[in-house]
């Protein structure tokens, strides 16, 4: 009996915890579908200062870049966490675009003129 009762609770915490984040789950699972599908190998390899003056170097596919004043906002996959992480443009201190086979010296500027500012945001 308390073993029933056991697992009775364990699908009742179960199913409220569904409840509660499966849509975020599920939205989360097609934006890896979706990145996923197009994956044919990084899209950018960045060096990025966080916040507290670390230095990260990072292999990107971007999904989404958005205007934010005078910055750019970049959510991209990183291919090293499998994981999607969120960039300030400005923080990039390294940007080489491994499809054009180009370094960027002024990050902001290269998405200023990939990008029409007139849309809030682009799904690349």
């Amino acid at each position: 009996m308390d073993n029933f009762i056991l697992a009775l609770v364990a699908l009742v915490v179960f199913f409220i915890w569904y409840m509660a984040n499966g849509k975020k789950l599920q939205a989360r699972i097609e934006r890896i579908r979706r990145i996923h599908g197009r994956l044919r190998g990084p899209d950018a390899r960045i060096g990025y200062m966080n916040l507290k003056g670390k230095r990260y170097t990072w292999q990107i596919t971007i999904e989404t870049v958005q205007p934010k004043g005078k910055d750019w906002i970049v959510t991209a996959w990183c291919h090293e966490k499998n994981d999607f992480l969120v960039f300030h443009a400005s923080r990039m201190y390294e940007y080489f675009d491994l499809n054009a086979l180009q370094e960027i010296k002024n990050v902001p500027a290269y998405f200023s003129e990939r990008f029409d500012r007139r849309k809030l945001s682009r799904t690349v």
